[in-house]
């Protein structure tokens, strides 16, 4: 049966097809992500852009407006300073006004150089607002949650916590600290400075400023959760987080020494692109990996402040799996969709290829351009599947086409064969007819004289019939005799054996006198030992009687038996009388029989006189028959060369088709295997000889010898 080895056409065509679609979807729905996904992502950008540029705002309107004040704060101080005789107290009332009217601030503060101030530093050593050297350093504080006096510390620190002074002092512009740890007023509070340089006359002579604590800022910082998840962080010239709303909460921790490369690096999932952009305060926007969000989008947006030169950074981080959410559910629908019309597509072509290619195909082009194949390469025995109820397909009318042709050259091939042996069979024929018709014309004058003595034999055996018939009439005669003699024994024979009968039945008498003299005696012989002396006598006859009686009664038995006896004799003697009586009857009707059979005998010896005449008439026709078979059997080794020819020639001609031979054909179009039965070699037709035409018997034994031979 054809199965192809490789996929069908219905799978090739529709995994083609799903393929082809699936590939189209699959370009369609990558394209339409990627674009979805730019979209999603400058708008993710644009809107971090914008979270980053309204922080930064804010951040940047916080800070100038600490400067402002610090700036109105260093134009106060130098009016003070610029009066005919500076006062302390007067410079003090005023950074408390400012300080009060100003609660968003922790300090509010001011530090001058040695007796630069008023010249009277001596006269203030260790006073209120002032420490050991006498310098103006007051410093209004709010970190113990009330407003008090202080000192402004480590003025002349080298380190970040002298910052504040020395930075405005060597640059001579407005300086934006670092977060710093200052403890005031017995607590510590981390804290930026917005420091202004107080000059006059183009001399530096102090600086003025005020404190911005980092909590407030953290504050407002963490309240930013841009799609929910995001946060913002503000990052410092130096790389120190100022404020951070990540989860790993930063705020305080620096990015890496000079922000790049330095140890740090990568602890919010910043590399060194990233921290040499907050180094040089440029904008920049990177899709990056966060520790707890996986891969973010971040933006850096710059905050310049005022005078500063410096500018601080402020970061918007937003997840991707936020950002992208709707795109990877728009993905998902796509792909949804295109599964669903892949399926939906492969379903109706199927169901089209089996509608309009495969039903009238029957099956896969593939097995029917086989099966044509090998029924062109004359394999008339490859088979072929049909389905069920199929009859008008042209795998079914492939399979019909090949089925009716095995039949017709299994019968060309069996017709041949039985061709070829008829013609080998006429050939043998004709040469055993050429031999017995020679065999033929001698034994035809055998036949002649064979006839004569069978003629004077015939003669004889009527002779003896007539005789035989004579003799058994009178053998029928005495048989019938003996039969009526044996019928008189039969009837005296019975006559015996009632008598024997009738004897025995007279003897049961005697038996019974017998006993009951026996019983009678005995009785006697009782009645006598009863009647003692006096019936001495009478018990001595009783005994002879009693004697007598036992005598008489064996006597009777002995006669009873051999009465018994002489009856069975009698009986077998009856029984084989009438067997003899049925022998002679039977012997009567054989012998009548005989009677009849000889003189039947003699009848038929007459009528073969008859036919011994015309038997030797026939012997003269077979002469002539002779001579005709011989011609014809020239004719018949003629006609036989030319067929054996024939048949062989057309066994080559059909060699060429394999079949399934003569005892069974291929499968016929349902599946079911078609047979014939084997082909006999069909029977040589009966040739009429031309013969004159004889009426009476012997035209009758002359058609009947040459039907005989044309049998043969």
């Amino acid at each position: 049966m054809f199965r192809s080895k490789r996929f069908s056409l219905r799978a090739r065509l529709v995994t083609l097809t799903g393929l082809i679609v699936a590939a189209g979807f699959c370009v369609g729905i990558a394209v339409l992500t990627w674009q979805s996904g730019q979209s999603q992502r400058d708008s993710a950008s644009l809107l971090a852009n914008q979270i980053a540029q309204t922080t930064s705002g804010e951040i940047r309107n916080q800070l100038e407006g600490a400067f402002r004040i610090s700036h109105a704060l260093a134009d106060a101080m130098a009016a003070v300073h610029e009066q005919a005789d500076p006062s302390r107290p007067t410079a003090d009332a005023i950074m408390r006004r400012i300080a009060e009217s100003n609660p968003d601030y922790v300090d509010v503060w001011t530090g001058w150089e040695p007796n630069a101030f008023d010249g009277k530093d001596s006269e203030f050593v260790n006073k209120p607002g002032t420490d050991a050297s006498g310098r103006y350093l007051t410093l209004w504080t709010r970190a113990s949650g009330k407003l008090a006096l202080d000192v402004s510390p480590d003025y002349d620190d080298p380190s970040a916590q002298g910052d504040w002074y020395q930075q405005p002092k060597k640059s001579g512009h407005d300086i934006l600290t670092e977060p710093t740890k200052y403890t005031l007023s017995g607590v510590d509070v981390v804290m930026i400075s917005t420091c202004v340089p107080i000059v006059i006359d183009g001399k530096f002579v102090g600086v003025a400023g005020v404190d911005v604590a980092i909590s407030n800022m953290q504050q407002h910082i963490q309240s930013l959760h841009p799609y929910g998840t995001g946060y913002v962080s503000l990052i410092s010239a130096k790389g120190v987080y100022v404020a951070d709303g990540s989860p790993q909460g930063l705020a305080g921790k620096q990015i890496g020494a000079a922000g790049i490369g330095a140890a740090g690096v990568g602890a919010a999932g910043i590399g060194a692109e990233e921290a040499a952009a907050v180094h040089d305060g440029r904008e920049r926007v990177a899709w990056t990996n966060d520790p707890t969000l996986g891969r973010v989008l971040r933006v850096y947006r710059p905050v310049s402040i005022g005078g500063t030169q410096t500018s601080w950074m402020v970061a918007v981080t937003l997840p991707e799996q936020v950002v992208m959410a709707a795109v990877w559910k728009q993905r998902l629908v796509a792909l949804a969709l295109g599964v669903c019309t892949v399926v939906v597509v492969s379903l109706v072509l199927m169901l089209v290829l089996e509608r309009a290619v495969l039903r009238p195909l029957g099956g896969e082009p593939g097995d029917a351009t086989r099966l044509a194949n090998e029924i062109a390469a004359g394999n008339l025995r490859a088979e072929a599947h049909v389905r069920p109820g199929d009859t008008v397909s042209l795998m079914y009318a492939l399979v019909t086409m090949k089925n009716q042709l095995a039949r017709i050259v299994q019968g060309i091939k069996v017709s041949s064969e039985s061709i070829t042996v008829a013609a080998v069979q006429i050939a043998a024929g004709n040469s055993d007819l050429s031999s017995r018709t020679e065999e033929q014309a001698a034994s035809l004058g055998e036949t002649a004289s064979s006839m004569d003595e069978l003629t004077g034999a015939v003669h004889h055996n009527a002779d003896n019939a007539r005789q035989a018939a004579t003799m058994a009439g009178s053998a029928s005669g005495l048989a019938q005799r003996g039969g009526q003699v044996v019928g008189q024994m039969v009837d005296t024979m019975t006559g015996i054996s009632d008598s024997s009968a009738r004897v025995a039945e007279i003897i049961a008498v005697i038996e019974g006198i017998a006993f009951q003299t026996n019983i009678l005696a005995l009785n006697a012989a009782v009645e006598a030992a009863r009647a003692g002396e006096q019936g001495r006598g009478f018990a001595v006859v009783a005994s002879e009687v009693r004697s007598l009686a036992q005598r008489s009664a064996t006597a009777a038995k002995e006669i009873k038996d051999l009465i018994g006896e002489s009856v069975g004799r009698v009986e077998a003697g009856s029984k084989l009388v009438h067997e003899a009586g049925r022998t002679i009857g039977e012997i009567v009707e054989s012998i009548t029989k005989v009677t009849d059979i000889v003189q039947e005998i003699a009848s038929a010896s007459e009528e073969q006189n008859n036919g011994i005449t015309q038997v030797n008439q026939a012997v003269a026709q077979m002469d002539q028959v002779t001579q005709q078979n011989a011609a014809l059997v020239e004719e018949a080794a003629a006609a036989a060369q030319s067929m054996s020819e024939q048949a062989q020639a057309l066994r080559s001609a059909v060699a060429v088709f394999q079949t399934n031979g003569a005892d069974g054909l291929p499968a016929g179009p349902r599946g079911q295997s078609a047979s014939r039965p084997t082909q006999k070699a069909p029977a040589l037709p009966a040739r009429k000889t031309v013969a004159p035409n004889r009426k009476g018997a012997v035209v009758e034994a002359v058609e009947a010898t040459t039907d005989a031979w044309e049998k043969f």
